[in-house]
């Protein structure tokens, strides 16, 4: 049997990707899946069959009394959020790993954030003997992870995971005119800081361009420089948190994505906003080589960059299309591991 474990697993991002992973084990008729989730995303999978899943709450206590209970049920394992499992198995063991966070300093982190992120990855090394194998998602992620718990990279898969079904829905071609999205939370990683200083700086002749932001309502200090931003006239709408479909669909009216993060293990963001025919502008860090080539970038420290490249792909909108994904999707290769392991012909 195969055990997908994710059981720390509830970000909007991590659960894309759970659900993708499913629907491909479905796909290939693969039987006999267990999946070990978090009680938090209980709503997102009503379609599960009782009797391959436990939903409970996440905890080390709680992780480790299931794989002491259930240690001899499985012939492959996939932990989905950075931690092997909590004992050694008898059965092959992939650990996905998917936060740039505990592998670098951060220094717009918190003090408190900071130390988290070294404890986490303190246990991950301890955990380390019980993973086989490290799944990352980018040659960047490969470097760092195999630098930071000490093991040979040829023990670091690097297997993007995205759905490449997307990219053949016709993209819409009426677009809100000079518009730009940029769908992230309001961490300080995420650099909203330049972004704001960036758009408080574009010229004020002709038609402004529009921000589009799905920053959390109790975010008080984001939400707070937006309210004195559109005050002065800028346009900038927060939508708030946002489902997956709602995002795919405020994708399909926008131009342009802007990516001003400082970390990214992936950054799913700019993969999905070229599916629905938005060209993106990229903060010039070495986390989106490999995952797509931008229609331009910026230096993510200063906002007069940014603000060029603004105006840069806002003049030259009329050339035909640059931003283009260059990642390959390897879904069916994750797939193909986990059932290699199993008693399970896919």
């Amino acid at each position: 049997m195969i055990l997908i474990d994710a059981l720390y697993l509830h970000s909007p991002g991590g659960l894309t990707l759970l659900k993708l992973l499913i629907r491909g084990l479905e796909n290939k008729n693969a039987e006999n899946v267990f999946y070990l989730l978090d009680i938090r995303s209980k709503d997102h999978f009503t379609g599960i069959s009782s009797g391959n899943c436990i939903f409970m709450a996440s905890s080390i206590a709680n992780r480790k009394k299931f794989y002491v209970h259930r240690k001899d049920d499985f012939n492959c394992v996939l932990c989905f959020s950075n931690l092997p499992p909590p004992i050694r198995l008898d059965a092959m063991v992939f650990s996905l790993f998917h936060n740039i966070l505990w592998l670098q300093d951060c220094p717009q982190q918190s003090f408190i954030s900071r130390v988290m992120s070294a404890l986490k990855m303190s246990y991950a090394k301890h955990l380390k003997i019980n993973s086989d194998f490290w799944i990352v998602q980018t040659e960047l992620m490969q470097h760092l992870l195999s630098k930071r718990l000490s093991i040979p990279q040829s023990k670091v898969m690097v297997i993007p995971v995205f759905d490449d079904s997307i990219s053949l829905s016709p993209v819409k071609s009426v677009k809100i005119e000079n518009s730009f999205i940029y769908p992230a939370t309001g961490l300080k990683h995420k650099n909203h800081r330049v972004l704001f200083g960036a758009w408080e700086m574009l010229p004020v002749e002709g038609p402004r361009p529009e921000l589009h932001l799905t920053i959390d309502s109790t975010d008080k200090p984001n939400i707070s420089r937006i309210n004195s931003l559109t005050s002065k006239g800028l346009k900038i709408i927060n939508h708030g948190l946002m489902s997956h479909d709602e995002l795919t669909e405020l994708y399909n009216n926008i131009e342009f994505l802007v990516y001003p993060s400082l970390n990214e293990s992936f950054g799913l963001p700019l993969i999905e906003g070229i599916q629905h025919g938005c060209e993106v502008l990229v903060a010039d860090l070495p986390y989106f080589t490999g995952t797509v080539i931008p229609a331009a970038m910026f230096d993510p420290h200063n906002t007069d960059s940014l603000k060029k490249a603004i105006v840069q792909v806002i003049s030259g909108k009329n050339k035909s299309q640059i931003s283009r994904i260059v990642a390959v999707n390897k879904t069916d290769t994750l797939i193909g591991l986990l059932t290699q392991y199993n008693k399970i012909v896919s």
